[in-house]
């Protein structure tokens, strides 16, 4: 992916943020709401040229566990279900089973999701493997990663939800790993609900990072939503 223009990241609720300082990015400043800016160019052509095709369906039955049926695209993430966009599509990213299609635990890209409106991912970094690194710790830890390419330009809200079950790291950068020149764009860890907002063009991606601080790993919810 090559960095054109700039786009604003702010960092909220308090959050321990490291800030990346870079002759492309510019000095993003200290402290966790900063003026930073990126620019997020190059579309993923492979990526946003996928074809969807769609179809009606539910999430996998918990009738074994007294629990009713996953209802795929109610904008819940339910029991059996690792994903929620709201729709029913494959080739999004969730699919007709609010599934993910592909691992995020895999670079050069991770999972792939094309965000519309908003997705909400639930999972676990436990027994993940080791797959990268972040300026503001995961060394050690499990690793997910996503690449989000967007419908249209905006601001994106990148959010992981409390309770908190161990000390994780939210990390935005410009690809799955810092190998091959690529950069954190942002990066903060904390228990409490850590908030990115993100400036972003249609079709130009970003990868979204979670990991755990020395060696930690857990559940998380995340959040990714145009304001």
């Amino acid at each position: 992916m090559k960095i054109a223009a700039l786009a604003s990241l702010v960092l909220v609720l308090g959050s321990a943020a490291c800030s990346i300082e870079s002759s492309v990015f510019g000095d993003f400043g200290a402290g966790g709401s900063s003026g930073a800016s990126i620019d997020l160019s190059g579309p993923d052509a492979a990526s946003s040229s996928a074809s969807s095709s769609a179809s009606s369906g539910s999430g996998p039955s918990s009738a074994s566990s007294g629990q009713p049926a996953a209802m795929c695209g109610n904008g819940v993430v339910e029991i059996g279900e690792e994903c929620e966009d709201g729709g029913v599509t494959t080739g999004d990213g969730c699919d007709e089973a609010c599934l993910l299609e592909g691992s995020e635990n895999k670079c050069p890209t991770g999972a792939t999701l094309k965000l519309a409106s908003k997705v909400l991912l639930k999972g676990s970094t436990v027994q993940k493997k080791d797959i990268t690194t972040t300026t503001c710790g995961g060394d050690k830890s499990p690793d997910v990663v996503y690449q989000v390419i967007p419908a249209k330009d905006g601001t994106v809200r990148v959010m992981l939800a409390t309770p908190a079950t161990f000390e994780r790291v939210l990390a935005i950068r410009t690809g799955c790993s810092l190998t091959s020149g690529e950069k954190d764009i942002s990066c903060a860890f904390d228990k409490q609900t850590l908030e990115i907002d993100v400036s972003v063009k249609a079709n130009f991606s970003f990868h979204v990072l979670v990991s755990g601080q020395n060696g930690s790993a857990g559940t998380y919810d995340l959040t990714l939503e145009y304001k």
